[in-house]
């Protein structure tokens, strides 16, 4: 973090894009509240994704059409600005991996810059966590 406040008290935001997810996003949202705020951002669904993410407890933010989950997490970024210290965790709208998103606050609470998760496929996921350190960070990890 920039060394502004104690990393143990900086806000969290849990930003989560999701497409027709309707049948899942409650239970994300369900296990991300237990971290921070959680934001979903509807990236132009034609299910019920955004009215089950509100019931959830999340704030949802609606895109118009669906641009892709970098997208909708730039968008999310931009409509959450935050003090320097804030954190903010990028997540799927995957129940499973919500419920893992406090073991990602760990090495954030130590002054970390940046925490990425590695998926049990991490072959499989190396693409989308080289995309969340592009879109924090601006440098593209090989």
């Amino acid at each position: 973090m920039w060394g502004m406040a104690s990393p143990a008290s900086n806000p969290v935001t849990v930003l989560i894009p999701a497409y027709n997810e309707g049948g899942r996003i409650g239970a994300a949202v369900g296990a991300a509240r237990g971290v921070g705020r959680v934001v979903v951002i509807d990236d132009g669904s034609t299910d019920d994704t955004a009215t089950r993410a509100e019931a959830a407890g999340a704030t949802v933010l609606r895109l118009p059409a669906s641009r892709g989950r970098g997208a909708a997490w730039r968008a999310g970024l931009a409509a959450c600005p935050g003090a320097p210290d804030d954190i903010f965790l990028l997540l799927d709208a995957d129940p499973v991996v919500a419920a893992r998103a406090g073991a990602l606050l760990a090495p954030l609470r130590a002054d970390a810059d940046l925490a990425v998760a590695r998926a049990e496929a991490p072959e499989a996921h190396a693409a989308l966590a080289r995309v969340g350190a592009w879109l924090l960070t601006g440098a593209w990890l090989p």
